[in-house]
């Protein structure tokens, strides 16, 4: 009963992270057809491309742009273009493809690494990482290390909360996982949205 959704239980690990990201206006609940809010947040669910673009522009207080020309293909008509728009001025790599498709799960790699382009911070390369399954070879390697160095992320845990050494960099993120990073990286910046 603490947020506004009936599917968050009070006693989830991820609740106050949602809690904050709501009262900021950077994550809002599902809606209808219609637009009449169902009162859902559906923490398990995949986070899309649009969507990451949004919550991670929004959580660092970037200006979105409404004018200019779109290099996206299928923006023009989608919900999150002055998202797109602003990425693409920033030379997110995540909008560098302008057939990309918005409505797809993005990657635990690809959030990083969109983060801190976001920030126009460009980590040093790494020559390997503290996660196993994250090789010097992966695209987004040193965007994840310096991540972990900073808190932002700690990787994978087993049912006794204890480190496993992994990250599953190409795996999807939910809309849990997110909430938390977001909130970490607010944390770092000092960001007051």
């Amino acid at each position: 009963k603490l947020i506004p959704y009936r599917d968050v239980d009070d006693n989830e690990w991820f609740v106050s992270y949602v809690q904050t990201l709501a009262d900021k206006n950077i994550v809002s609940g599902y809606s209808d057809a219609s637009g009449k809010e169902l009162g859902e947040f559906r923490p398990a669910n995949k986070v899309t491309k649009a969507e990451i673009l949004k919550m991670a522009l929004n959580t660092l207080g970037k200006d979105m742009s409404t004018s200019g020309t779109l290099k996206h293909a299928t923006a023009a008509e989608h919900w999150a273009k002055d998202y797109v728009r602003t990425a693409e001025g920033m030379d997110i790599t995540l909008v560098s493809d302008s057939n990309v498709d918005l409505n797809s799960a993005v990657s635990r790699g690809d959030v990083i690494r969109l983060i801190f382009e976001a920030m126009d911070v460009t980590p040093p390369a790494v020559s390997k990482t503290r996660f196993s399954d994250v090789t010097s070879e992966n695209e987004n390697a040193q965007y994840i290390e310096y991540a972990a160095e900073l808190g932002v992320v700690s990787g994978d845990s087993d049912s006794g909360g204890n480190f496993t050494g992994t990250f599953r960099p190409n795996d999807f993120i939910n809309r849990a996982e997110v909430s938390k990073i977001l909130n970490n990286v607010m944390a770092l910046t000092g960001s007051e949205i």
